[in-house]
């Protein structure tokens, strides 16, 4: 059944494209103690962005089970 995957990505960006007009609806990622790193739950998936004042950045999205990880330089 190919088409459970394609509907699955067509999901996922959906609810990524409401993202625009509620950007602070989603939870402040755990692991990391900043505001502007947030994600959005699409189970089992974590899709991670940061949100500045007019920019929303998707960083990852990830499997929800594994420990998330950003490097910084």
């Amino acid at each position: 059944m190919p088409h459970v995957g394609d509907k699955f990505v067509i999901d996922i960006l959906a609810h990524i494209e409401t993202l625009p007009t509620n950007p602070e609806i989603s939870r402040l990622v755990p692991e990391f103690n900043a505001t502007h790193i947030r994600e959005l739950i699409h189970a089992p998936y974590r899709v991670v962005y940061t949100l500045d004042s007019s920019t929303i950045q998707i960083i990852r999205i990830w499997r929800s089970e594994r420990l998330l990880i950003l490097k910084t330089n």
